[in-house]
């Protein structure tokens, strides 16, 4: 099991902070990142009880994490592993009596700043965003951890006031609420 220590921020200029990216930090790789989250039947209104099923190039994922967000920054007790057969998986789940809960796309760049990694992202039907993150081999880090994903957002110029403490899926699911409201 890995600690993941992220933040996350919304971008108003991704094109600005693709070009301090590109000078400053390793261009890792593009990505499309597929995801679709599935919770069991009592659970489907707990986002924390979610299984990621991701797509991403050829490769399969299944993802469960145990979550808790402080002052914006998210720690994951996160489990990942990879799936042969993604179609097979997400069949399984299904039969399995597992809901559907909602579907997310990431397009992106990754970056490479030391030991963290950095990704711009547009999140399809939400904006643009950037990420920060550290993954731990213990919970022994996660302050030095939190202190460096910081440090590289202030790097990068991203104020403060843009770090979204919400999951994807939660605003994802605040927008579909709001338009069925309309």
């Amino acid at each position: 099991m890995a600690i993941e220590v992220e933040l996350k921020a919304w971008v108003s200029d991704p094109d600005a902070l693709r070009a301090r990216l590109d000078r400053r930090y390793s261009f890792v790789r593009e990505y499309v990142k597929e995801d679709v989250y599935f919770a069991g039947e009592e659970s489907a209104r707990d986002a924390r009880s979610d299984v990621r099923l991701r797509r991403d190039g050829e490769r399969s994922i299944c993802t469960f994490k145990d979550k808790r967000i402080e002052n914006g920054v998210e720690f994951n007790d996160e489990h990942e592993f990879d799936v042969t057969d993604g179609d097979a998986f997400h069949e399984l789940l299904r039969r399995l009596g597992c809901l559907e809960r909602t579907r997310k796309t990431k397009i992106g760049r990754q970056y490479k700043a030391g030991d963290t990694v950095v990704e711009l992202s547009e999140l399809v039907g939400l904006g643009w965003f950037v990420e920060v993150e550290r993954v731990l081999d213990d919970d022994s880090e996660s302050r030095s951890a939190e202190l460096r994903v910081r440090e590289v957002l202030s790097e990068l110029g991203i104020p403060t006031a843009a770090v979204e403490s919400r999951t994807y899926t939660e605003m994802l699911a605040e927008k579909i609420d709001r338009v069925h409201a309309e």
